[in-house]
């Protein structure tokens, strides 16, 4: 069963409660963590982000599958490695996975570079 989004009501008692945050479920939007900083400019909040696993349904994966599929880690028999089903690891010691990485990281807090931490 998903979990509800948060009220207003839920934000101000976590503001009110916390300095730090960890959002690693996903489950705050980004409009939650600003109206967070309204409530409290100084909270900090930990957003989970897994750049070296990638969804099969996402954008990431299906650019990946063709344009470098020599990206995803494989076995011994050369099949994809995966930490769960349809979410498929890439090599983390690929240079070029690591700009890949880099640069989505660098894209996100461009954005907004004081809204989130990110744990990788």
């Amino acid at each position: 069963m998903a979990k509800p989004p948060a009220t207003d009501a839920d934000l101000q008692s976590l503001a009110s409660r916390y300095d730090l945050l960890d959002d690693d479920g996903g489950h705050l939007t980004t409009a939650q963590i600003n109206r967070l900083h309204e409530l409290k400019p100084s909270i900090k909040v930990l957003k989970y982000f897994n750049g070296l696993n990638v969804y099969v349904n996402s954008t990431d994966y299906a650019w990946i599958d063709t344009n470098h599929p020599d990206w995803f880690l494989v076995d011994g028999s050369g099949n994809r490695l995966y930490t769960k089903a349809n979410n498929y690891d890439l090599k983390p010691g690929n240079s070029d996975v690591q700009n890949w990485f880099a640069g989505k990281l660098q894209a996100i807090l461009a954005v907004n570079p004081m809204t989130v931490s990110f744990w990788i």
